[in-house]
C-alpha cells in the first residue's frame, strides 16, 4: 500500500478535486432531503389538522342524530386519505358510538376499539377532542394519522443523489485532469530542472516558468537561486584555483623551511657533537691524569687540591651530559636501551658513588633495597642510575647537614613487570609548595638566590621527569620549607617471575645476631634496621644510653649467637666513645662486636681503632652491613666477576695499540693500560696505525674516532678490508669523546667491536677490553 506522500501529485490533485466535489454534492443532497422532509411534514400536518376539524363537525351531527351510518357515509374522505389509520367516537358515558381503522375496515359501533401500532419509520398524529354542541358535552373524538414513511423518501433521495454524483464525477474528472495538468506540469518541469542540476551540476539551466501565480513565483525564485549558485560556484572555482596556487606556494615554502630546519638541526647536532668531543677530550686528560696523580705519593694538601680538581671536572662533565641529554630530548632522539642487570648492587653502587659528596658535608647517607624486589630486572640501567644520581645529588646539594636516605621498593606489580619506586629523602632546606612544580621546568630552580648559592643549570630534574615518562613512570615531590624533601621516582621495569636467583649480598646471614643501633639520625637508623631484618638479624633501637648498655650486657638469647653494636662516631646526647669504653670495661661487654659508622677509617681517632671491631662505612648499604657482621667483604656480582677488577694482572702480557691524536690522552691511556699489566703501542693517526699493524702483532686496538688525515672510522674500514683478504679478526674498541645519539651504532657499523666514551672510566675500559679479548658481544646499553 502506497503512503500518501508516495502518490504522484497529479493523482492527488485529481483526487482532491473529486473528493471536494463529491462532499459538496453529498452535503447539498442531505440538506435538500432534510428541508424537503421538514416542509412535507409541515404540509401534511396542516392537511390532517383540517381533515380532523371537518371530521369533528361530522361527528357532532351524527351523535346529535344518533345515526352512526350517516357518520360512516360522511367519512369517506378519511378512507381515501392514506394517512388516517384510526377513528373512534365515544358517547358521554364512554361507550363507543363509532369506530373505524384502516387495518380492519370495521364500522360496527359495538366493536371495541383496538389501537394499532404506528410505523417505526415516522411519528404519528393523534387528536383527542371533546364533542360539544351549544355548550353541552356530546362525547369525545379520537383520531389518528401517520405521515408518509421517511424511508421511502430517503431511498428516493439516495438514488437521485447517487445518480447526480456519478454524473458530476463524470463531468468533473476531465476538468480535474485539466486543472491538475495546469498546476502540476510547471512543478514537474521544476523537478526535472532540479534533477538535471543535481546530475549534471549545470547551474546555467532555467525553468522558464513566468506565470503570475504562486507557481510562477516559485519558478522565478528557483531561477534566482540557480543564478546565485552559478555565481558562487564561479567564485568558488576562482578561489579554489587561487587556493591551490597558494597551497603549492606554501608547500614549497614549507619544504624549503623543512630543509632549512633539517639543515639547522644537522648543524646543531654536528655542533653539539664537536663541542662534546672538544670538551670531553681535555676532560678525559684532566680526570685521567688526576686519577693517576692521586695514586702517587702526595702530601695531604696536594691530595686535597687534586681531589677538588677531580670533583670540579666531574661537575663540569655532569653539566655537559645534561646539556647533551636535553638536546636529545628536544630533538626527540632520546631512547631507552633496556638490558638485564642485577638491581640491588646497581642501586647501592649508585649511592656509594655519592659518598665523597656526603663526606665533604658530613651528611649521613644510607640505602635500603627491599627484598620484595627481584634480583634481576630488564630496563635501561644507565638511565635508572642517571635519575637516582640526579636525585641524590640534589638532595646532598640542598642539605647543609643531617641525613639523606634512599629506599628502593615495589610500587605496583604486574605479571612480568613492576613499578620500581626510588624514594630519596633528606633533611635539607625544603621547597615551598608554590615552587614544587617549577623545579621540573628546564633551566629553572626554586628561586634565583638558591640557584646562585648552590649552582646548577636547572636541567637535571627536567631531564629526569622526561626519562621517567619514557619509562612509563613519574616523579613526585613532597616537601615543606625547613623540613626537608622527599622525591619519589616510579619507573616501570620488566622481570622474570620464575627466576629464583638470589644475590650472595642479599642472602640471610649464616649466624643470627642481635644488633643495638645508636645514631644521630632516626631516619638513617630505620634504614639500617630494615637492612638488618632483611639479612636475618634482630635490630634493637634503645632510646637511652643505659638501655643500650643493658642490651649489650645481656647473654645472647632467643636463638641469637652474639650481640653487636652499630654506633655513630658522634651522638647528640651520649658520649659515644665513653659508652664503648664502659662496654669494654665489662667482662660481658668484651664479647660484643662494636662497629663505628664513619666515612673512612682514616677519619677516626686512634682510640676508636683500638676499641671498635670494625668500621661500618657511610654510605651504609646491605653490602656494608653484611661485610661488617661477617667480617668479610661481599662476593662480587656476576657482572663484576666476569669483567674482572681494574687492578687484575695478566699472566700473559697482551699487546694493545692505542691510536690517539691527543698527546695527553695518548699518555693517559698508556699509563692506565700499563698499570693493568698490558703492553702498549702508540700511534698518532690512522696511517701510523696501519703501518704499525703491518709491522707488529697486537691483540687489540683502542681507536680514537676524530683524527686528522685518516679518522678512526676510515682506519677501521681499511683494517677490516685487509682482514677480508687475508683472514683473521683484530678486536677494535672505539675510544672517543663523541657521545651523541647514534654514535655508538655508527662505530659498530664501521666494524668496531665495542665503544667507550670519554672521559675514560677505568672500570668500563677494563670491562670493554675483557669482553673484546674474550670474544663476548658488546652490551646493548651505552655507558
Amino acid at each position: 500500500m502506497n503512503r500518501p506522500m508516495s502518490i504522484p501529485i497529479r493523482s492527488r490533485v485529481v483526487a482532491a478535486i473529486l473528493s471536494v466535489s463529491g462532499c459538496a454534492l453529498l452535503a447539498a443532497a442531505l440538506a435538500l432531503f432534510v428541508v424537503d422532509t421538514w416542509t412535507e411534514r409541515a404540509h401534511q400536518a396542516d392537511d390532517l389538522e383540517l381533515a380532523a376539524r371537518v371530521t369533528r363537525a361530522y361527528c357532532i351531527h351524527a351523535i346529535m342524530s344518533d345515526d352512526p351510518q350517516r357518520l360512516d357515509r360522511s367519512l369517506g374522505f378519511l378512507r381515501e386519505n392514506p394517512h388516517f389509520v384510526e377513528l373512534a367516537v365515544f358517547r358521554t358515558d364512554g361507550s363507543v358510538f363509532y369506530y373505524w381503522n384502516r387495518a380492519q375496515e370495521a364500522t360496527s359501533a359495538e366493536q371495541q376499539p383496538r389501537l394499532i401500532q404506528t410505523d417505526l419509520e415516522g411519528a404519528s398524529y393523534e387528536w383527542l377532542q371533546p364533542l360539544t354542541a351549544d355548550g353541552k358535552a356530546m362525547g369525545s373524538l379520537l383520531l389518528r394519522a401517520t405521515p408518509t414513511p421517511i424511508t421511502e423518501k430517503l431511498w428516493t433521495y439516495t438514488r437521485t443523489a447517487l445518480l447526480v454524483m456519478l454524473l458530476a464525477v463524470a463531468l468533473a474528472l476531465p476538468l480535474a485532469s485539466l486543472i491538475s495538468r495546469r498546476i502540476v506540469s510547471p512543478l514537474e518541469a521544476l523537478a526535472e530542472i532540479a534533477g538535471r542540476v543535481e546530475r549534471e551540476g549545470d547551474y546555467s539551466l532555467r525553468t522558464g516558468i513566468d506565470s503570475a501565480d504562486e507557481i510562477g513565483s516559485l519558478g522565478r525564485a528557483f531561477d534566482r537561486m540557480l543564478e546565485r549558485i552559478e555565481q558562487r560556484e564561479s567564485e568558488l572555482s576562482r578561489a579554489r584555483d587561487e587556493l591551490e596556487q597558494r597551497v603549492e606556494k606554501r608547500t614549497a615554502d614549507l619544504k624549503r623551511a623543512k630543509e632549512t630546519a633539517e639543515s639547522a638541526n644537522r648543524s646543531k647536532s654536528e655542533f653539539l657533537a664537536n663541542v662534546s668531543h672538544e670538551i670531553r677530550t681535555p676532560m678525559n686528560g684532566i680526570i685521567g691524569m688526576t686519577d693517576l696523580t692521586l695514586q702517587t705519593e702526595l702530601s695531604t694538601e696536594q691530595r686535597e687540591y687534586l681531589q677538588m680538581v677531580k670533583a670540579s671536572a666531574k661537575s663540569l662533565l655532569t653539566v655537559i651530559n645534561d646539556v647533551l641529554d636535553f638536546s636529545k630530548i628536544e630533538a626527540g632522539k632520546l631512547s631507552l636501551d633496556p638490558i638485564r642487570f642485577e638491581l640491588a648492587p646497581w642501586i647501592e653502587e649508585s649511592v656509594r658513588l655519592q659518598g665523597l659528596a656526603a663526606r665533604e658535608k658530613a651528611i649521613d647517607l644510607a640505602c635500603h633495597v627491599s627484598r620484595e624486589l627481584p634480583e634481576f630486572v630488564v630496563a635501561d640501567g644507565f638511565r635508572i642510575r642517571q635519575i637516582l644520581t640526579n636525585l641524590l645529588g640534589n638532595a646532598l646539594k640542598f642539605t647543609p647537614g643531617g641525613y639523606v636516605t634512599v629506599r628502593a621498593e615495589v610500587d605496583q606489580r604486574g605479571e612480568n613487570w613492576l613499578d620500581l619506586a626510588l624514594v630519596v629523602s633528606d633533611s635539607g632546606i625544603g621547597i615551598a609548595p608554590d615552587k614544587q612544580a617549577q623545579i621540573f621546568r628546564e633551566f629553572t630552580q626554586a628561586d634565583g638566590s638558591t640557584a646562585r648559592q648552590f649552582g646548577g643549570t636547572g636541567l637535571g630534574l627536567a631531564i629526569c621527569r622526561r626519562l621517567a615518562t619514557l619509562m612509563n613512570g613519574r616523579i613526585e615531590v613532597h616537601s615543606k620549607p625547613g623540613e626537608g624533601s622527599t622525591f619519589t621516582a616510579v619507573l616501570r621495569v620488566g622481570y622474570d617471575p620464575d627466576e629464583a636467583a638470589v644475590s650472595p649480598c642479599r642472602k640471610k646471614l649464616s649466624n643470627a645476631v642481635r644488633v643495638i643501633l645508636l645514631g644521630r639520625q632516626p631516619r638513617v637508623q630505620q634504614i639500617i634496621a630494615d637492612g638488618l631484618e632483611d639479612l636475618g638479624a634482630l635490630p634493637i633501637r634503645p632510646e637511652e644510653e643505659w638501655k643500650a648498655l643493658e642490651e649489650l650486657l645481656k647473654e645472647p638469647a632467643d636463638g641469637h649467637d652474639a650481640n653487636a653494636l652499630f654506633i655513630d662516631e658522634e651522638l647528640d646526647e651520649i658520649d659515644a666513645l665513653g659508652l664503648v669504653r664502659t662496654l669494654r670495661a665489662s667482662s660481658r661487654g668484651q664479647h660484643a662486636r662494636v662497629f663505628v659508622r664513619a666515612f673512612a677509617e682514616a677519619d677516626l681517632p686512634e682510640e676508636w681503632t683500638d676499641l671498635a671491631d670494625g668500621v661500618l662505612l657511610i654510605p651504609t648499604t646491605s653490602r656494608e652491613i653484611r661485610g661488617a657482621l661477617e667480617g668479610l667483604p661481599c662476593e662480587q656480582t656476576g657482572t663484576e666477576a666476569a669483567s674482572g677488577s681494574s687492578t687484575d694482572r695478566h699472566d700473559e702480557r697482551r699487546r694493545i695499540l692505542v691510536v690517539e691524536d691527543n698527546a695527553v690522552n695518548r699518555t693517559l691511556a698508556a699509563r692506565l693500560l700499563e698499570s693493568a699489566g698490558y703492553e702498549v703501542l702508540l700511534a698518532e693517526d690512522g696511517y701510523q696505525a696501519i703501518e704499525t699493524l703491518e709491522q707488529e702483532s697486537v691483540d687489540l686496538v683502542l681507536m680514537d674516532v676524530q683524527m686528522p688525515e685518516m679518522d678512526g672510522l676510515e682506519t677501521t674500514r681499511e683494517i677490516r678490508r685487509r682482514e677480508a683478504a687475508r683472514g683473521g679478526h683484530l678486536p677494535i674498541i672505539a675510544l672517543t669523546a663523541l657521545a651523541m645519539k647514534g654514535d655508538r651504532e655508527k662505530h659498530l657499523a664501521a666494524g668496531m667491536d665495542d665503544y667507550v666514551a670519554k672521559p675514560i672510566d677505568r672500570d668500563q675500559l677494563e670491562k670493554a677490553i675483557h669482553r673484546a679479548l674474550e670474544g663476548s658481544p658488546a652490551p646493548a646499553s651505552p655507558h
